[in-house]
């Protein structure tokens, strides 16, 4: 969504996002630029971000949950696992569930039920400038995981809880707390496409297509005709096949 500040929620839940300096969190808006899609946002670790009005992701709590984005980082200076995208607790120092960038330069994946926080961290090293997309799960009972370019990383300790609710912004660029002065803010100098969050466990297959047929797509689908009849033919690939699907006419 490139309208002036201004963000769109590309789901019916329309769950806009505002930067600053009219928001309540940021002082001043991301700078939106070329993403690996359409536009992205670009937050600068200082005083940049944007976030929600508040919301709330379910009604009660909730036992499984995923989050993904596409991540690029633009400096080797950031804020102690600098918040990077995510819904934030009441308590404002933890995400319900997100993504975060350790001061190591490795991607996390972070949720906190209210009485249990687990986190798993990336083994590779987000190098600046280099687009990584970033996928995390958890279910209870279960454990939380991490994907990188639809790849499986890694996994936390068990994690047997469910998540409560609180009624607080989703935002990106910091944790979105009043005292900017306070490092619980974890700003994050980089840019941030395409972020998601829900309310059930992706699946491998699913994480996996949605890597290809954004980095890959002219190599994910093509379509061509049968030469005989003319019919457009769509093929898929998946894990190394082709799935061919015909369609016709009515």
């Amino acid at each position: 969504s490139t309208e002036a500040n201004h963000y769109k929620d590309s789901t019916s839940n329309a769950r806009h996002g505002t930067g600053g300096p009219d928001a309540t969190y940021f002082p001043e808006p991301p700078t939106q630029i070329d993403g690996t899609i359409e536009k992205c946002v670009r937050t600068n670790g200082i005083d940049e971000g944007m976030a929600t009005a508040n919301t709330q992701l379910s009604e009660t709590a909730y036992g499984a949950g995923s989050v993904r984005a596409w991540v690029r980082r633009q400096a080797d200076s950031q804020s102690s696992r600098s918040a990077v995208f995510g819904k934030r607790r009441a308590d404002g120092n933890a995400y319900e569930i997100g993504i975060r960038l350790h001061t190591s330069n490795y991607l996390q994946i972070e949720t906190n039920s209210g009485g249990e926080w687990r986190y798993v961290q990336s083994s590779n090293i987000l190098n600046n400038n280099t687009w990584v997309l970033v996928h995390g799960r958890f279910s209870n009972p279960g454990t939380i995981q991490i994907f990188e370019n639809g790849v499986y990383i890694g996994e936390s300790a068990s994690f047997n809880e469910t998540v409560t609710v609180s009624n607080t912004p989703i935002g990106i660029g910091g944790l979105m707390v009043f005292d900017w002065d306070n490092n619980d803010n974890r700003r994050f100098n980089g840019d941030v496409d395409e972020a998601r969050l829900a309310l059930t466990s992706w699946s491998d297959a699913w994480i996996k297509a949605e890597y290809e047929n954004e980095a890959n797509f002219t190599t994910f689908m093509s379509i061509e005709y049968e030469s005989a009849i003319g019919v457009p033919i769509l093929t898929v690939a998946q894990d190394g096949e082709s799935i061919k699907l015909i369609w016709t006419y009515s």
